[in-house]
């Protein structure tokens, strides 16, 4: 017996609208950021950081809980804030005619050492 036709649908939909919504979350953050790249780098480290979850979770060998979900939600929002300090260092760097490889360096050692 398969899937009722309106259910799968239901499914799809939610799926198209979920893209959507990130469609629009990358639309507002355009203007802001004044680069259309900006923003894809940004939303880029969050399939990245569920991933890392999912690997923490089954190296552990635990459960995805509550308490757990609560965790990923935070540091997904803890990753899009470092990350955009990161970009924006950068930049800034890029700014003071520093090369590419050299303004990514520094900006990783400023920005990460209160993570350290």
């Amino acid at each position: 017996m398969g899937v009722p036709v309106r259910l799968s649908f239901e499914i799809i939909w939610g799926r198209i609208s979920m893209w959507r919504k990130g469609d629009e979350e990358i639309a507002r953050l355009v203007p802001s950021s004044q680069s259309r790249h900006k923003p894809l780098f940004v939303m880029s480290v969050i399939p990245m950081t569920i991933v890392g979850v999912i690997l923490g979770l089954f190296l552990t060998q635990r459960e995805l809980s509550v308490m757990s979900g609560m965790g990923v939600v935070m540091l997904i929002g803890i990753v899009l804030n470092n990350s955009i300090l990161y970009i924006d260092r950068t930049n800034q760097l890029r700014g003071k005619g520093y090369e590419v490889e050299e303004s990514l360096i520094e900006a990783g050692k400023i920005v990460y050492v209160p993570y350290l």
